[in-house]
């Protein structure tokens, strides 16, 4: 399995009403690319931690490589970072791991 997760700090320009815009577009995403991902979870933090910690997070589980690259060049996928998350984020890592 291919595990692949993102962690995101939002910027202050972050609009009102915009975690339930990232919600419904992350969702779509899932439903169009059903037949590569395993499993897909993503939201804000929970705030167990109370510095350091990044805003919001997914993690998406694929059973090969190519699965994976075939959500990572996705084009809807492409729209959904360019439109939901660039123009927002003040910082982005990510990790992909097996297991």
């Amino acid at each position: 399995m291919i595990h692949h997760v993102v962690a995101f700090t939002w910027a202050n320009n972050l609009p009102t009403g915009h975690l339930e815009r990232v919600a419904i577009g992350l969702k779509e995403l899932h439903k169009h690319l059903a037949h590569v991902i395993v499993s897909y979870e993503f939201g804000p933090d929970a705030a167990l931690v109370h510095s350091g910690n990044a805003d919001y997070g997914i993690v998406a589980t694929f059973v090969t490589e190519d699965d994976w690259r075939i959500y990572d060049t996705d084009a809807k996928h492409n729209a959904v970072r360019a439109e939901l998350f660039k123009p927002y984020i003040s910082d982005r890592t990510a990790i992909q791991f097996c297991s």
